[in-house]
């Protein structure tokens, strides 16, 4: 593929891959500068839903400065459409983000993106521009089923019914807030991939953040992630008001969503559907533990 596109977009220099998924993600000289590129697929994003995260990103990062910001190819386009063993690739561009990932278990680190993270949920709750992203919240693939092996589920369905859409709570999020989709450089913050950005509650993707990184320390001490849990929401409440039983109930429902997936995965994303059974017994191990042990950790904060 990287010499397919090579021959079609006059780059200045070789493509270097980053990183694979939904998207391929590349790096190469445009101009007089190192860009991003990212190759997707027709079938997983229109072109018309391209243009809407390109018109988003700019609004935003005119506000913000640690956004990442969309930029135009090498034929001065925002997009370019190219045809390759007869799929059709949308091609977009962006800023490249220097710097180090952050270091979730330095203190420092974390309070910085805890910062970035209340100044984005801050700025989308006051400019409440409407972009035509997903309502995470109401989408089939987010709902959740109880499951009487795990009462705490029951729970958190009780206190879902209750939530509020306010724009001081609700409203458009990153999706995917977490270590690899950030670099600091200088003590500042650069933030990109925001392919799954969609409305959900703000305390959500504070919940999610945690949720990563307690499955990413799975195997460690439940004291590290309670230590995360303080500090990412101590932090965070400094720059945006922000809910602790909320965010609790948040964690607990992502655990859920991921019980949910397994036991149904006509609701479960493609990394469930095709996860092989050694893999899946583990998700289950550590929905397990979350239940008989982290749970009550996090409650009795």
């Amino acid at each position: 593929m990287i010499k397919m596109l090579e021959d079609k977009l006059p780059f200045d220099g070789p493509l270097k891959l980053l990183r694979r998924g939904q998207n391929l993600v590349f790096v190469a000289q445009i101009g007089n500068t190192k860009k991003i590129i990212r190759v997707t697929d027709s079938k997983h994003r229109s072109k018309t839903a391209l243009l809407e995260e390109i018109r988003l990103l700019n609004n935003l990062g005119h506000h913000l400065q640690f956004i990442c910001k969309p930029q135009k190819g090498p034929q001065n386009k925002w997009i370019e459409t190219v045809d390759l063993n007869n799929e059709t690739k949308y091609i977009t561009f962006f800023e490249q983000a220097k710097g180090q990932y952050p270091d979730l278990n330095c203190r420092n680190d974390v309070a910085i993106i805890a910062k970035c993270l209340a100044q984005l949920h801050h700025e989308t709750s006051i400019h409440p521009q409407r972009y035509s992203r997903r309502l995470a919240d109401e989408s089939p693939y987010f709902q959740i089923e109880p499951d009487s092996q795990y009462s705490g589920s029951f729970d958190v369905l009780d206190w879902w019914e209750n939530l509020k859409k306010e724009n001081r709570s609700y409203g458009l999020i990153h999706g995917d807030f977490n270590a690899s989709n950030m670099k600091l450089y200088n003590g500042q913050v650069k933030l990109f991939d925001f392919d799954d950005c969609c409305y959900h509650w703000y305390d959500y993707e504070i919940a999610n953040t945690i949720y990563m990184f307690m499955f990413a320390n799975r195997k460690s001490a439940i004291e590290k992630t309670i230590e995360f849990f303080d500090l990412f929401l101590l932090e965070c409440s400094r720059h945006k008001s922000t809910s602790f039983e909320n965010v609790k109930h948040f964690i607990t429902y992502r655990v859920c969503l991921l019980n949910t997936w397994i036991k149904n995965t006509s609701k479960a994303p493609l990394f469930i559907k095709t996860a092989q059974k050694e893999w899946i017994d583990e998700l289950n191990g550590f929905i397990a533990c979350y239940f008989d042990n982290f749970i009550n950790a996090l409650t009795s904060r």
